[in-house]
């Protein structure tokens, strides 16, 4: 998807003013499968480049930046400061970045390479961001050695995920993201909350929206999905567009149909689309009206039929 591959490369980019963007858009619309192919793609598979974590209301700073965690050391249980995946994925970067610049005396100059590393953030807006994040708000904007900033467990020894003690500490003198990660995040605009995001989050991302008509007609072809359906399908979203207290936000996008083989859209209608529809309108006036009328759009050349 040109726009993604876009935005993506704009970030990755050593001069880039914000090297986090967020892809926004109605569900169903490619946003995660494109990033992850980008990604993919522009890392040669090499798994060592990129990192995917999906967000979930549970999800705090101990599993994202660091943490307290119970190990068993001398026969005996103790606690010690562990990595979180992020924290790992930056060390990790670090490592890498030495190990190409032959161990420079500024992590900067590792910036100055075009080998990327990217975060993968879907479902972005699933969790408590300012619970998750902390004080890596400032990293996400400072980027760089010269921007570390003080931990809260900073005076604890550090362990990796396996449990072992971490004795060459690149951060032991503070924490910073290295200025070639690139922070890719996803999230369905219909699971928006404005308390999640606040502004001075927000501020600290580019933001993208992927609308459904702009990848709607590509998407579908590329899926063996025949012209007339792709316009009827265009048709049911218009209703869905033009209903009062729903919108653009809330269209079906293409992803619901992968798995079309000619023969079952009358499967795909009953158990996808149908009671996605249903959850929409729960609470709202004449549901079934406007259920019937998008079935019939999907299913007939006149949508108002």
């Amino acid at each position: 998807m040109e726009i993604i591959t876009k935005a993506i490369e704009n970030a990755a980019q050593k001069d880039a003013i914000k090297k986090c963007v967020i892809f926004t858009g109605a569900p169903g619309t490619g946003k995660t499968y494109c990033v992850e192919e980008y990604v993919k793609k522009h890392t040669d598979q090499d798994k060592n480049r990129w990192e995917f974590v999906q967000f979930h209301s549970s999800y705090d700073y101990t599993d994202f930046v660091e943490g307290l965690r119970p190990i068993k050391e001398r026969k005996e249980m103790v606690f010690v400061r562990m990595d979180g995946i992020f924290k790992a994925f930056c060390r990790k970067v670090v490592k890498l970045n030495k190990a190409e610049q032959g161990t420079p005396k500024s992590d900067e100059k590792a910036s100055d390479k075009k080998t990327y590393y990217y975060f993968v953030i879907d479902e972005i807006n699933r969790a408590d961001l300012g619970r998750v994040f902390g004080e890596l708000m400032y990293c996400f904007e400072k980027r760089g050695e010269e921007h570390k900033i003080a931990m809260q467990y900073a005076n604890l020894p550090a362990y990796n995920k396996t449990g072992k003690r971490i004795y060459d500490d690149c951060f032991r003198d503070g924490f910073y993201i290295p200025g070639n990660v690139v922070i890719i995040g996803t999230m369905n605009d219909i699971d928006r909350s404005v308390e999640t995001f606040d502004f001075a989050l927000r501020r600290r991302f580019d933001w993208v929206e992927i609308e459904a008509d702009e990848v709607m007609e590509s998407s579908l072809v590329s899926m063996g999905v025949p012209t007339d359906i792709v316009g009827r399908i265009k048709e049911m979203n218009k209703i869905i567009e033009d209903k009062s207290g729903l919108g653009k936000d809330f269209k079906i996008g293409p992803a619901y149909f992968q798995k079309y083989d000619g023969s079952n859209l009358k499967d795909i209608w009953e158990h996808n689309i149908e009671p996605i529809l249903k959850e929409y309108m729960r609470g709202r006036q004449g549901p079934k009206d406007f259920i019937d009328k998008c079935e019939a759009a999907l299913f007939s050349k006149d949508a108002n039929a």
